[in-house]
């Protein structure tokens, strides 16, 4: 979102893009692999390239992982009755799911962040580039919203395609 010379960005992903995994971090291996994710996403303008035309830096950066605990049993058996097994397979591999001896899933987890940059020329932000895909190797894309001004657009960026044109948008 731009307002004036301030660019608000928020940036919600799944710990498995970022981090690798869903789970609770338990093991040494995890805890490092969270603490070097929240380390990177801590440094925005590493991540999302702005032109340097734009002069914009970085006034606040806040970084959490938000861990939700769900029970998939009920829907795991209602869900997978109608799909066969490849589907399920599917779905299973689709959502990384993590469950416990009762099957019922454990935790899914997802960082979200937020930043603020003030930008001295915000007009020049014209472009978008997604350094985000090098950081993170599992992340594959990401829907990005902008708001400015002159209304909103929604754009789709992956790691074939990681830059965003905003020309005429602000």
């Amino acid at each position: 979102a731009v307002d004036g010379n301030k660019i608000s960005m928020e940036l919600e992903a799944p710990g498995a893009d970022i981090a690798g995994f869903e789970h609770e971090a338990k093991s040494d291996k995890d805890k490092a692999a969270i603490k070097s994710a929240t380390e990177k996403l801590e440094k925005p303008l590493a991540l999302f390239k702005v032109p340097d035309a734009a002069k914009c830096s970085v006034s606040e950066a806040t970084v959490k992982l938000e861990a939700e605990e769900h029970d998939h049993e009920g829907h795991d058996k209602d869900h997978h009755e109608d799909h066969d097994k490849a589907e399920k397979a599917k779905h299973d591999d689709d959502h990384d799911h993590d469950h416990d001896k009762d099957g019922a899933e454990a935790q899914h987890s997802e960082f979200h962040a937020e930043y603020l940059l003030e930008c001295g020329s915000p007009a020049e932000f014209k472009s978008l580039g997604l350094d985000y895909f090098v950081a993170f190797k599992s992340a594959e894309g990401l829907t990005i919203e902008v708001i400015t001004p002159k209304g909103q657009s929604k754009f789709e960026a992956t790691r074939d395609k990681p830059v965003i044109d905003l020309s005429g948008l602000l």
